[in-house]
């Protein structure tokens, strides 16, 4: 080989006893070739399961020309820190790059060492280069993820009862939080090693699904776990059949709801369960079937979200809808107007074909029809609302809906698979989307300002608002934004679902397509 543009690459992550085991490697006095490293060394600060990628550039000098064997590259680690996920490029005759990343499951403690890059002449790296190898040193300080602080309960907090948070569906919770005053409060993992997905909080407690699905139409397990706040300690975990997958859950009162439906011998079973959330005991069902006939003839049955509020359920399937006590007994039920997706103050919002109907939730009266659009009920809107306003997403644009007045106050596109995430707040949408995010007024759609993020940092995941901070989750990592001076004031590492409890703790789960997803993070916002 004359160039080292020929080269061949063996990367071996190893520890040197290894390559002495083999009998270790010599340099001759053949072509006298260096390497410089840029950066000269690595070092960070990183939190206990946290991941840093160092880009080095490497550039050769010396006698590259009398190279005439093939070059093997080593990059050795003597202490166990670097991850396997090594990556490297040519970028001209002279000049290479190559990315290292941290393990993730490092212990808390400093770690100091060198990497050792050889170039050999054999896959074994029994003979090496003139002045090879070429160490680059590293000093990597892990802190631990358990700080268990006092925690400070939200005066006004409204509940994280749903998997969006409180029943409004807004992701808003009105409290001031000081940036400076965040650290970590514990890092649970899923002993059995499942994704985690759905999460809310209730009282002392986090609650979150769990599962082992690695591809579509796969068999899984699901579980419900119950994780203390406090210690970051599982509580219970009580299994779902996987084939009762659930369609909502939300927690209220002690008690945690599940809907879910089921095709059995034919039949179609819907099924709202109530499961003691103290220990995950099932306390008792209440089953809609329809039978085989019935399928036959065109009938289906599906529970849509379920609702919980002041010791009254909220849901419908698709044909009736109820309101009934904790137990199951009804208060009242009428001819279903869509599924329920918010509560505010004693009206209920129903969604359905036509648009959002509004009932009255102590008798199920309807109070108004709101007709849509088609070419709004047509594409899926999501729902959001904010006093007298509806904030509509569907699959193309975002909406303002003024209620009182019947009329669409505002539109705003959305672009071509950017998936938005919202969140609203004292008259403000915050719109993520894109590798940017902005603030907007419900009531007239102007934008109030904008900010571009980097890395891509808005894609799937999640929002929250607070009075003077969103957060903003997605698979590139957690960041926090002040919302009046538009600065970034905090990050971390992974990002996915988040919620955030009544005694100041933000959770964090990790992307949920990530392979490492069976994490929960709880973040100290006291």
């Amino acid at each position: 080989m004359k160039t080292m543009n020929n080269l061949k690459t063996l990367l071996l992550l190893a520890i040197t006893s290894y390559l002495l085991g083999c009998g270790g490697g010599s340099s001759d006095s053949g072509p006298n070739i260096d390497l410089k490293f840029n950066p000269g060394s690595i070092s960070a600060d990183l939190i206990e399961t946290e991941t840093e990628w160092w880009p080095i550039s490497v550039t050769v000098t010396g006698d590259i020309a009398d190279i005439k064997d093939d070059v093997y590259i080593y990059i050795v680690d003597d202490t166990g820190v670097i991850s396997t996920d090594v990556y490297i490029r040519q970028n001209s005759q002279t000049s290479y790059s190559f990315e290292l990343n941290s393990k993730d499951n490092l212990s808390p403690g400093e770690y100091k060492g060198n990497i050792a890059v050889k170039l050999c002449k054999n896959s074994s790296c029994s003979s090496e280069y003139k002045n090879s190898p070429w160490l680059l040193p590293f000093d990597i300080k892990v802190k631990s993820h358990t700080n268990l602080t006092n925690r400070t309960y939200i005066p006004e907090y409204q509940g994280w009862y749903t998997t969006d948070g409180n029943n409004a569906r807004t992701r808003f919770v009105p409290v001031n939080l000081d940036p400076s005053e965040f650290s970590p409060r514990w890092l649970w993992k899923s002993p059995r090693e499942y994704r985690v997905t759905k999460l809310m909080t209730h009282d002392e407690f986090v609650y979150l699904f769990e599962d082992n699905k690695r591809e579509i139409g796969s068999d899984y397990d699901l579980n419900l776990v119950a994780i203390s706040e406090e210690t970051g300690t599982e509580s219970w975990h009580t299994k779902i059949p996987a084939y009762f997958f659930p369609h909502s859950f939300t927690v209220n009162e002690g008690n945690i709801f599940l809907t879910k439906t089921v095709s059995m011998n034919r039949d179609e079973i819907a099924e709202i369960s109530k499961i003691d959330a103290s220990n995950g005991t099932i306390l008792n069902q209440k089953q809609f079937i329809v039978t085989e006939e019935e399928v036959d003839n065109g009938k289906s049955i599906t529970l849509g979200r379920v609702l919980a509020d002041l010791g009254n359920l909220y849901f419908s399937e698709n044909n009736e809808q109820f309101s009934t006590d904790y137990d199951f007994n009804e208060s009242w039920s009428r001819p279903s107007v869509g599924g329920v997706f918010a509560k505010v103050g004693g009206n209920l919002y129903a969604f359905n074909s036509e648009g959002i109907t509004i009932l009255d939730s102590k008798n199920g009266n309807v109070i108004k029809h709101i007709i849509l659009p088609d070419d709004i009920t047509n594409y899926a809107p999501q729902y959001i609302i904010s006093g007298s306003y509806a904030i509509i997403k569907t699959t193309r644009e975002i909406i303002g809906y003024d209620i009182e007045n019947d009329s669409i106050k505002w539109e705003a596109d959305i672009p071509y698979r950017s998936y938005p995430h919202l969140a609203v707040g004292n008259g403000t949408l915050f719109i993520a989307a894109n590798a940017s995010v902005k603030a907007v007024d419900i009531k007239t759609g102007d934008e109030k300002w904008s900010k571009t993020i980097e890395d891509n940092a808005t894609g799937r995941g999640s929002l929250i608002l607070t009075n003077n901070i969103l957060f903003i989750s997605s698979e590139y990592g957690t960041i926090a934004i002040d919302i009046n001076t538009q600065k970034l004031v905090w990050g971390y590492p992974f990002g996915g679902q988040m919620a955030i409890s009544k005694g100041s703790v933000l959770y964090i789960t990790r992307y949920v397509n990530s392979f490492k997803s069976h994490v929960l993070a709880a973040i100290n916002l006291n």
